[in-house]
């Protein structure tokens, strides 16, 4: 079996990648797939986290094993995990957090799974990714993504623009899709097949 997954990023309503992968694959091989779709080289503390239908941070799996102690528990590592571990627990949401220093994040959604096997592969491609790692601008309280600058600002957890979801604008040729997603709700840009 294969698992769908959608990628969308807050900070670009014109970006998606859709990416079909074996049900037994680790996430080390997803998120080598996330940075190729998007042209990241691959040397930077990625991260995914488990979230829940309100996209709360749970569980969070690691590029390297940062345990303080043999006595830390529950210590996921992206290399020894299986995507299988939590999706087939019902888990739909997940993040990946492609810069760390910003805490900038990659929203991903299982929008369905498919009988087959085979190598993860992108199977739809839409927009550019934001740059990679963001430049800090301390004085300003701002840091620079390229052509947008973006304000830092801290909400519980994490570093999210302080423009509305529901105010970022869609291109006039995409659409809501009409399939239900629990991701729909926090990312209405979601663009439909």
């Amino acid at each position: 079996m294969q698992y769908l997954i959608r990628m969308v990023c807050d900070e670009s309503t014109d970006f998606r990648r859709d990416i079909l992968i074996d049900e037994d694959a680790t996430f080390l091989e997803l998120s080598d797939t996330i940075l190729k779709s998007c042209a990241y080289p691959d040397n930077q503390m990625t991260s995914f986290y488990i979230c829940d239908e309100e996209w709360q941070r749970g569980e969070q799996i690691t590029r390297e094993d940062v345990r303080d102690s043999a006595a830390d528990e529950d210590l996921y590592t992206v290399a020894d995990t299986r995507l299988s571990e939590f999706l087939d627990g019902g888990v739909r949401h997940l993040e990946y957090v492609f810069d760390t220093f910003n805490d900038r994040v990659f929203s991903l959604c299982v929008r369905g799974e498919e009988p087959g096997d085979g190598a993860p592969e992108v199977v739809k491609s839409v927009g550019e990714a934001p740059l990679q790692i963001a430049d800090a601008d301390p004085t300003a309280g701002t840091f620079s993504t390229g052509e947008r600058i973006l304000p830092k600002t801290l909400e519980s957890n994490r570093t999210m623009p302080t423009k509305s979801i529901s105010t970022v604008s869609r291109s006039p040729t995409a659409q809501v899709s009409d399939s239900p997603c629990p991701c729909l709700h926090r990312l209405p840009h979601f663009l439909s097949s």
